[in-house]
């Protein structure tokens, strides 16, 4: 199960994972949306008679936005004719309006009822194997802050790279800045490398998706973990480990 002991010189080597279908078994920001709209949804029905039938209305047309919107998006993306970072952008356009005191308070209960148990078992046994091999952990995704923080900190991952929700008075414009795609995750593992002085050759990357390609490419130990179909190829030609989270017999690289 535990496999061999990790490559890589101790104080100089990173370990990138991705979050969503990597190191849980789902989407967060997917789960949490629909959390929110859940909250609404009670919160309509909660409201006096006078005022349910307005906000019922106002509801019911948000609902068959996001419906539509995800619809759409995820047609033009499995057509390659949207690029998978408008499609992130798109996704984030959901919270706009919201108050960030508001997301964060639904967040916090969310978490430890919906969230915390999505992650794999295994996933613990990954982590120490490389804290002990003195590496650095980061996790790196284009979910949202908030939500990879929580993360972070219950996993004792050392940083985080995430989307940043932006904010004009307290209140969520549905703007981000942050990692969209691969090659801004790429990027951010370039430039932690070079402030914190790791060598990218001797480091590990963790992912699912075949987007993050370029994040793969950077490192000297790319690992493909349940990848979807074109990166299960890639890995393939390319020799690259593919693990399996959900199997603690297949979660680490052969020996």
């Amino acid at each position: 199960m535990s496999g061999r002991p990790l490559d890589g010189n101790v104080s100089r080597a990173a370990a990138f994972f991705d979050l969503d279908k990597t190191i849980i078994d789902a989407d967060a920001g997917v789960l949490f949306g629909s959390h929110l709209l859940r909250l609404a949804k009670a919160e309509v029905e909660s409201t006096e008679r006078k005022e349910r039938r307005r906000r019922e209305l106002r509801y019911r047309m948000f609902f068959a936005e996001v419906v539509a919107k995800a619809a759409y998006t995820r047609i033009l993306y499995a057509l390659r004719i949207m690029k998978r970072s408008h499609v992130v952008r798109t996704a984030y356009t959901f919270f706009k309006g919201m108050r960030r005191e508001h997301l964060e308070a639904a967040l916090d209960g969310f978490f430890d009822d919906g969230l915390r148990r999505r992650v794999y078992p295994v996933v613990h046994d990954v982590l120490e194997r490389h804290r002990k091999a003195g590496h650095h952990t980061v996790l790196v995704t284009t979910g949202m802050r908030p939500i990879a923080e929580r993360f972070a900190a219950m996993l004792g991952i050392d940083e985080v790279v995430a989307c940043e929700l932006e904010e004009e008075d307290g209140i969520l414009t549905g703007r981000v800045r942050g990692p969209l795609y691969g090659e801004d995750k790429a990027r951010a593992a370039e430039r932690l490398a070079a402030e914190r002085g790791w060598d990218l050759a001797a480091s590990f990357a963790y992912t699912d998706h075949y987007s993050d390609l370029h994040l793969l490419e950077k490192v000297g130990h790319p690992r493909a973990v349940h990848p979807n179909k074109r990166l299960a190829k890639l890995a393939e030609k390319r020799g690259w480990p593919v693990l399996d989270f959900s199997d603690p017999d297949h979660a680490f690289a052969p020996s």
